[in-house]
This record gives structure tokens, C-alpha cells and sequence, in this order.
């Protein structure tokens, strides 16, 4: 997905969340987050970063601690596990996070800037 905000691309595996930059020397990969299951989806919100993850849940990032983490810091992402079991997809309205989780439904997270 297109990063706007950090003129980037986020491109999610079935085990990392990575940052692509372009470059004079073509694409360069910066910023790396595991991921416990693959990613299905990225969404993006002006304070937040947030991948679906299937079976594994939703686990979500505040814009602010990516910088760390482009410093070699360890971020603790935010984790939704449980409910719904099964997280298809995830987009952001604001900063309320929408999750479709089949048939649990379609739930509304808020979170918080901090």
C-alpha cells in the first residue's frame, strides 16, 4: 500500500511488515516488522499503521514509534487477538479502525493517538 504521508511503500509477507523507499539506485528496503502470520491487508491512517492478519488477529503501530524502530528501536505494536477470530480486512475512517471479521461481523476499533 502507498504511504502518502511517509512517501513510501509498506509491503506485507507471510512473516515481515517492510517499508520500501524508492531510491537513485532503484528500491531500498527500510524499516522491517515481523509479522506472526501473513499479512492480508495494510491500512493507514494519519497516526497509525495496521495489518490484518487472518487467523493471527490485527496488530497496529503508532506512526510516532516507527521512527525508533528506523533506529534500530524495538516497537511493541498494538495486538487485537480473540475477537474477531478471523480478521479478512481492515481500513481506517479517521482513527477509528473498521475490522471485517466474517461472520463475528464487522467491528469498530478506536485507538488512541498515544
Amino acid at each position: 500500500v502507498w504511504d502518502s504521508l511517509g512517501g513510501s511503500w509498506w509491503v506485507a509477507t507471510d512473516s515481515q511488515l517492510v517499508r520500501v523507499r524508492e531510491s537513485d539506485d532503484g528500491l531500498e528496503a527500510g524499516i522491517t516488522l515481523p509479522l506472526p502470520a501473513a499479512g492480508r491487508r495494510i491500512a493507514l491512517s494519519a497516526t497509525h499503521l495496521a495489518v490484518a492478519l487472518g487467523e493471527a488477529g490485527l496488530m497496529a503501530w503508532p506512526r510516532a514509534s516507527l521512527t525508533s524502530a528506523q533506529q534500530g528501536g524495538v516497537i511493541a505494536p498494538l495486538r487485537l487477538a480473540g475477537e474477531p477470530r478471523f480478521v479478512f480486512d481492515a481500513d481506517f475512517a479517521g482513527d477509528v479502525l473498521y475490522v471485517a471479521g466474517g461472520v463475528d461481523g464487522l467491528f469498530r476499533v478506536a485507538i488512541e493517538p498515544t
